[in-house]
């Protein structure tokens, strides 16, 4: 990658929130994807119209956490906001390598879990 590539998301904050905003909403539609859920049928659950949901799926840079999370939960997700240092410009990671990352150590629910996993993995600097 050319040393002077800027990824669209440094842009403008509101490029950036667009991407944040955009992979989560890609993540529901996954999850609705795995469990044939519609999203009138999420509309129901969340007491809503289901033009509501579209507009909030197709202009996701609406989105409120208030909003974020009570999607997440009529889907049986949870969701968290994660700040983190990268040196890159090639826009924000994707969830998901956080994710998988969290599940490939085998979901630890605190920082003692957390350091017994790591403290199983040999590649991992301790």
């Amino acid at each position: 990658m050319p040393d002077d590539f800027k990824h669209w998301t440094s842009e403008s904050t509101e490029a950036f929130e667009y991407a944040v905003a955009a992979d989560f909403i890609g993540q529901l539609e996954t999850k609705m994807d795995d469990g044939n859920v519609q999203q009138k049928d999420l509309a129901a659950t969340l007491n809503r119209t289901e033009g509501r949901i579209s507009q909030l799926f197709n202009r996701p840079s609406n989105l409120t956490l208030k909003t974020l999370v009570r999607l997440a939960r009529a889907l049986g997700l949870k969701v968290t906001v994660v700040a983190y240092r990268d040196p890159r410009e090639v826009g924000p990671v994707p969830p998901d390598i956080f994710r998988q990352c969290w599940e490939a150590l085998g979901s630890p629910k605190d920082f003692f879990e957390l350091q017994e996993k790591l403290a199983e993995c040999k590649d991992f600097p301790q």
